[in-house]
């Protein structure tokens, strides 16, 4: 026999899983208000509200086993960008980047134990269809930090 567990909400009305990892921890979405998101971490029976970046919405994607969790968060102007949660911090990826990159991170959705982020994103100076997908590895395990287009 199964067991079910209801995660809860942050207060709200819902909420929606979008990762878990093998130490049971559980991250996603839940409605804080009438129009408000956050991300969570749901762990021991707790859910844990993550915060955003100034915005009204955070959305968690994915959680690794390290408890680094990857998704996105809309910054005070409205728009969203990539971030990842780390030891209690709430990170825009666009800070890990080259700042004369020309590119701009809006969604992380998935790692990998080694740290590794996949994020969708666009270049403005790729003309055309700007929008790509970006492998991020951390400087840790490479020389230096590396940024990849994985699909032009």
């Amino acid at each position: 026999n199964d067991n079910i567990t209801d995660l809860g909400t942050l207060g709200g009305e819902a909420s929606e899983a979008r990762g878990i990892n093998n130490a049971g921890q559980v991250v996603g979405t839940a409605w804080t208000g009438e129009d408000t998101r956050h991300a969570f971490l749901w762990q021991g029976g707790v859910m844990t509200d993550l915060g955003a970046l100034g915005g009204d919405h955070s959305y968690a994607r994915a959680i690794n086993n390290s408890g680094q969790i990857v998704g996105n968060a809309q910054v005070a102007s409205g728009l969203k960008c990539a971030c990842l949660w780390e030891k209690g911090d709430i990170i825009d990826l666009n800070t890990r980047i080259p700042g004369n990159s020309g590119i701009t991170l809006e969604e992380a959705y998935a790692l990998n134990d080694k740290g590794q982020i996949l994020c969708f994103g666009w270049d403005i100076n790729k003309p055309g269809y700007p929008y790509g997908l970006y492998l991020l590895t951390p400087a840790s395990t490479v020389p230096a930090a590396s940024l990849l287009l994985l699909f032009d």
